[in-house]
């Protein structure tokens, strides 16, 4: 089935994932004086929590107490961190974007100096292992924006990707997550014969069974700028669309395709397991002819004016009202063709929100020359002999024999 053009809900996605990309542009970490006093603040109060007479050992409360928002010594420190951040960063700007970060990270570091970090005498931060583990945090940063990319070329090729979309969605989340929760675990695995303390948290503070995790973690959190938000929010946004696809917003697409007559010859268009004609005005002869279901014919006898029934010895689906009006389905004999919403599972798609997913199935048997048809959907399916289809089994119908698919609103016709 062909779709005519971009819907609305294309361009959103495609917008989305571009989004995605760019995000790396934007800043992911600002490096201040004030967030970094805030930081080693929190290091300090969680050390209280897990341990408070170690952590009153070491200096922690010290800290707290005297580094509290609005006093002169929390100023006075901001204001030192921040000269000593700067002339690292050579007079940059205080934010760095996540694709400086992501290269620095893939680069292994650089220069893994870090300002305020105290090194063991004889340690080196230069190891293979914290190496490995910067690596995988830069192909962190760049996952979702290359999934994004592939996924928008993947579009391009008109095609809708509902599940390369949800999978961009949850990866974009999921290293979010793994950002604050499984990086400072490894990082910290490998740093901590390393490191001996950090300014303004002491050695034996971080020497307390989980804070040395947790100062990671505090480091990443408290330095995090709005792309890391921005991207978390994209993936949910991301998420929600796959799922907002072919449903409350599905795009809009040809069901079918009907060719032209051209010079009172036609040819039709095989699409899986039926075809699609013209419809062409019958003789009255004919359409006055003897036919079974004349009560409901009667009724339908507007929609069924120049709508023949068909003698050429294969199965017909037809659409007399509703969105298949006028368009006419030839079956392959005794294969089953679906009717229903879903552009997936469906060969003729009805998108009424009425109509379920798998509506009902419909087989011709050659061999009697009848219709054997059955529901898929929990509502009752009449047709126009007064039988409801069953669940469970098929019911025989002969030629000419209407279902309404969901009451006089979309209606079909045998045969």
């Amino acid at each position: 089935m062909e779709k005519k053009g971009f819907k609305w809900q294309i361009f959103l996605a495609a917008l989305l994932l571009l989004m995605q990309s760019a995000v790396l542009l934007m800043p992911w970490l600002q490096i201040t004086g004030d967030r970094f006093v805030s930081v080693a603040m929190e290091i300090n109060r969680e050390a209280e929590q897990i341990a408070a007479g170690k952590a009153r050992e070491a200096g922690a409360y010290e800290v707290t107490d005297n580094y509290e928002r609005g006093t002169s010594m929390r100023e006075a420190k901001a204001k030192e961190y921040q000269q000593k951040a700067d002339e690292a960063l050579h007079g940059r700007q205080d934010s760095i974007d996540g694709l400086h970060l992501a290269g620095w990270c893939l680069s292994s570091g650089a220069d893994l100096a870090f300002e305020g970090i105290q090194v063991r005498e004889g340690y080196s931060l230069r190891t293979s292992d914290i190496q490995m583990v910067l690596q995988i945090m830069g192909a962190m940063l760049f996952a979702p924006a290359l999934m994004g990319l592939v996924v928008c070329s993947y579009m391009l090729l008109r095609r809708t990707p509902r599940t390369l979309i949800f999978l961009d969605g949850a990866v974009t989340i999921g290293i979010g997550v793994a950002w604050l929760t499984v990086i400072p675990e490894l990082l910290w695995e490998q740093m901590q014969s390393a490191v001996q303390s950090y300014e303004m948290v002491s050695e034996g503070v971080l020497a307390i069974p989980g804070v040395g995790e947790y100062s990671i973690r505090a480091v990443l959190w408290g330095f995090a700028d709005s792309g890391y938000f921005i991207q978390i929010l994209l993936g949910g946004l991301l998420i929600l669309l796959s799922f907002a696809y072919f449903t409350v917003c599905r795009p809009e697409r040809e069901l079918v395709e009907i060719e032209e007559v051209h010079h009172g010859e036609y040819e039709p268009k095989e699409v899986q397991n039926w075809e699609v004609f013209p419809m062409a005005p019958m003789p009255q002869a004919v359409r006055e002819a003897d036919r079974p279901e004349k009560a409901a014919e009667k009724e339908l006898a507007p929609e069924l004016e120049c709508f023949p029934m068909q003698y050429d010895g294969s199965g017909h689906i037809q659409g007399v009202r509703g969105q298949l009006s006028g368009q006419d389905f030839v079956m392959q004999p005794d294969a089953e063709v679906i009717l229903g919403n879903s552009l997936e599972l469906c060969d003729i798609v009805v998108t009424h929100s009425g109509i379920s997913r798998r509506h009902c199935g419909v087989r011709y048997d050659s061999l009697i020359g009848q219709y054997r048809v059955i529901a898929y959907t929990s509502q009752p399916i009449k047709m126009s002999n007064g039988k409801i289809l069953r669940t469970d089994s098929y019911t025989l119908a002969r030629p000419g024999t209407m279902v309404y698919l969901l009451g006089d609103e979309e209606v079909i016709r045998l045969g």
